[in-house]
């Protein structure tokens, strides 16, 4: 059997991929088949009329011009000329390609034989998408790999589920949280199920997908807006009762309550929607392990998604859906530029990945200690003076606990949990050093790899009152007798642009922040935590070690160890203290089959210079064990 697949876009770029997934499709045809590219409708036409006794493809771009450089205001004669050739006796395999989840191409598509839809932004993977989409026309076996992601049977009504690849090649372990309720499959890999939540500020109603389906969410920006707004307050009524001793004796008592309140209204955005069908089919199918996560422009990244309240009869009494044993809820934030927003894609191959008995989880701790009421030097633009005026006097507290967080991360290194090698190294100021230039020194060094940064220390993030500042800061010890010093988080995440970090831990107040999540995720960082609001110092030590402990038993999967440690601290506190609402999991990956395979470990460390900035510091008297696995973290502000 021979083919004629022809490509065809106005956009040179675009093209070249297409033409790229086009040529993957062609040497997987079990026949001869030809590439040819077209620029206009009416091109096309004269490709197809030279090849009418071959089977043809058509990868189209719905805004295809009529003509070479023709302008046609009113319609899209890319998406008509698809149309057109639906109506023809003998139909030709169709791939109509689209920007952004366009809902009405996407009914179009439905609508018609033999055709399918190709979503693209600039994260799009064409190689891929057009090898499964070519598998679902039938023009190629389904068996031609074409990436790790399985083809979701949508045509049964089965769910698409992504199977969890193998931690470092090695037989994927016994998922600790998934173990009871849903028994590993036959090759050891469970399933997920994943749902994305997509708001947009040009999508006014928001978008629900899951694979390839999605729909219309219908959302009532008057009711999400309101969201955002009771989000806000009550961050803002935790951090004032943190400030004060007395106010949070009293608020202690509330905030609970507050929150649940907040989930049932995130709930009642959502179950009405398509939401609850894709939802209730999910956790049904995969045996309850549903991934759910919410992709956001920077207006809606201050609403508290993850305090999702369940109402549905999924087997469960109602309650938060993040402490579900075997619910992931997380963010990522919308791709806003051209950027590859997920560089870990292109290092994910075999050929880079390392045995665990082999490989080591390098970590770079960043200790940031401030002196008591300390007034950081900020960059010298009229932003900083603006937000730090705003301020009326405010000064930095001392953390206590940190250095507690810092030794309970260098413990793990020696008692190396779970089977895994670690080696931490620690930053902190030292004369003629302060800390920011060391950072930036360690992390642009190549000669360097690190799996994980942790910083632990203060974050500055301006109010809604001072809108002129979209920005976040780290703050960052400055030499000895020296005052610290106030980095913009952009320039930070300059910092790492080209590394081989997989997760940012950002153990400090409001470090969720939208400021900070776009910054680290327009330089490809593919997992970052974070936290929504101001943190009890001591309290977010328990988070740290509680999460990296669970992250060494579930052999560097980030899903589960971040779910069990917000379950063990919610049962450890009997649901009292937000610690464990506070933790935000921002998940960039556009496919989450890269999120399930757990952190890659890097080659082992070369040796320190002796007396240098991470040489150990004095042994701590561990903290008291938080029953059910749990330990101690980061500290706030």
């Amino acid at each position: 059997m021979a083919w004629t697949i022809i490509v065809a876009s106005s956009q040179g770029d675009q093209l070249d991929a297409l033409t790229e997934g086009a040529e993957q499709i062609a040497e997987a045809i079990s026949g001869a088949a030809t590439v040819v590219r077209a620029t206009s409708v009416e091109e096309v036409r004269k490709r197809r009329n030279t090849a009418m006794r071959r089977d043809q493809l058509l990868i189209v771009e719905a805004g295809l011009p009529s003509r070479e450089a023709s302008t046609d205001p009113d319609i899209l004669p890319g998406l008509e000329l698809i149309k057109s050739v639906a109506r023809e006796p003998k139909v030709p395999a169709c791939i109509l390609v689209s920007p952004d989840l366009n809902i009405k191409h996407f009914r179009i598509v439905q609508a018609l034989e033999r055709c399918e839809l190709l979503s693209v932004d600039s994260s799009t993977d064409y190689v891929r998408d057009c090898l499964q989409l070519a598998k679902r026309l039938k023009i190629i076996a389904s068996a031609q790999p074409d990436g790790p992601s399985q083809e979701p049977d949508t045509a049964s009504g089965a769910p698409p589920m992504v199977p969890s690849p193998s931690v470092a090649n090695g037989s994927s372990p016994d998922d600790p949280l998934t173990a009871d309720p849903a028994p590993a499959q036959s090759n050891d890999s469970p399933n997920y199920a994943v749902l994305e939540v997509h708001l947009r500020s040009k999508w006014q109603s928001g978008l629900v997908t899951f694979g390839n389906e999605f729909e219309a969410l219908n959302l009532n920006q008057c009711e999400v807006e309101e969201l955002i707004k009771e989000s806000k307050k009550l961050a803002d009524l935790l951090n004032k009762a943190r400030d004060s001793g007395e106010g949070w004796e009293s608020y202690s008592q509330q905030w609970s309550a507050d929150y649940q309140r907040l989930g049932e209204r995130v709930g009642n955005l959502l179950w009405r929607t398509p939401f609850a069908d894709f939802y209730r089919l999910g956790y049904g199918s995969a045996n309850g392990n549903v991934r759910v996560r919410f992709n956001l422009d920077q207006p809606y990244f201050d609403a508290a998604w993850e305090a999702i309240y369940d109402k549905l009869d999924t087997g469960s009494k109602s309650r938060f859906l993040m402490l579900d044993r075997t619910v992931t809820v997380a963010r990522r934030v919308n791709q806003l530029n051209i950027r590859n927003l997920f560089s870990a894609n292109r290092s994910d191959s075999n050929s880079t990945r390392i045995e665990v008995e082999d490989g080591v989880l390098n970590v770079l701790v960043l200790q940031a200690d401030v002196p008591h009421n300390s007034i950081p030097e900020g960059p010298s633009d009229p932003l900083w003076e603006i937000y730090w005026n705003s301020l009326d006097g405010r000064t930095l507290p001392s953390l206590p606990h940190l250095q507690q967080e810092v030794d309970m991360l260098r413990e793990l290194a020696r008692t190396r949990k779970g089977g895994v090698k670690i080696n931490v190294e620690v930053l902190t100021a030292r004369p003629g050093k302060p800390l920011a230039d060391e950072v930036e020194h360690y992390l642009k060094d190549r000669s360097r790899r690190y799996n994980v940064v942790h910083f632990a220390g203060h974050a500055l993030f301006a109010p809604s009152s001072v809108p002129q500042d979209g920005r976040g800061y780290l703050v960052f010890s400055g030499e000895p007798g020296e005052r610290p010093r106030a980095v913009p988080i952009a320039t930070f995440a300059d910092w790492l642009e080209g590394s081989d970090v997989q997760l940012v831990y950002l153990s400090c107040c409001r470090s969720s922040a939208a400021a900070a999540a776009l910054e680290l995720a327009a330089r490809d960082v593919p997992l970052t935590i974070g936290f929504n609001w101001d943190l009890d110092d001591v309290k977010a030590v328990d988070f740290a070690e509680n999460f990296y402990t669970e992250l060494l038993n579930a052999r560097l999967k980030v899903c589960p160890a971040f779910t069990k440690a917000r379950r063990n601290l919610y049962d450890h506190f009997a649901a009292g203290d937000p610690i464990w609402a506070a933790p935000v999991l921002i998940v960039q990956p556009k496919d989450w089959v890269y999120v399930e395979g757990g952190l890659r470990l890097g080659p082992a460390p070369r040796p320190k210079p002796k007396g240098g900035p991470s040489s150990r510091g004095p042994k701590r008297t561990p903290p008291a064990p938080v029953p059910t696995g749990a330990g101690s973290a980061a500290p706030p502000s």
